[in-house]
């Protein structure tokens, strides 16, 4: 299973963001925390734009889950922000949870670049980050922590692709490639969030 964010919650559910391709195959699925309990999925609600068969689309590769509440301490919940920058490199030590961790100590950054392989063929704009991940992390959070230590979510990791370099003398390498949370992105998963509350 993949990675999630734990993004809304009421007196009975927790709601979670994760990716859409990690939610296909929908038998028999659970969230686990980091203590083992865990919770059968009950709800889901792919994004409405996401098709497996058509590659643009692997910019809408998310989903949302609803499940019983974890009731102890110590599980994370993040808000859900706009995701900044653009087309400047952003530096920051907190993204993505990597190794066990939820924040990384080691600067990382995030970019565009071209990607010219699948999943999305030809020379398409995507975004990127160079921070520590491992196999398995699709969903996985990317975050920063606000001065009051409040986690904000603004994107999630989707996987790895291979880019090429911007010609600057470094050779092709696999970047992380991951899901920024636009207006538009935020205000679908609000949406498929809402539905998911009034489902029994």
């Amino acid at each position: 299973m993949s990675r999630l964010s734990i993004v809304a919650s009421d007196e009975t559910y927790d709601y979670g963001l994760t990716t859409a391709h990690s939610m296909m195959d929908q038998s028999n699925c659970t969230v686990s925390d980091d203590g083992h309990d865990r919770k059968s999925v009950l709800a889901h609600r792919l994004s409405p734009s996401y098709d497996p068969e058509v590659p643009t689309s692997a910019f809408e590769d998310w989903s949302v889950i609803k499940f019983k509440s974890f009731d102890r301490p110590g599980v994370y919940r993040f808000n859900i922000q706009e995701a900044v920058g653009g087309d400047e490199t952003i530096k920051t030590a907190f993204i993505p949870r990597g190794r066990g961790r939820l924040v990384n100590e080691k600067p990382c950054s995030i970019n565009y670049r071209d990607a010219r392989v699948p999943p999305l063929g030809d020379r398409v704009a995507y975004p990127t980050h160079d921070c520590r991940t491992q196999g398995g992390q699709s969903g996985t959070p990317m975050t920063v922590v606000g001065d009051d230590g409040t986690l904000g979510l603004f994107g999630i990791n989707t996987g790895r692709t291979f880019f090429y370099s911007e010609w600057n003398g470094q050779g092709p390498r696999w970047y992380g490639r991951f899901i920024p949370l636009t207006p538009d992105r935020i205000t679908a998963i609000q949406a498929e969030l809402n539905e998911l509350r009034v489902e029994e």
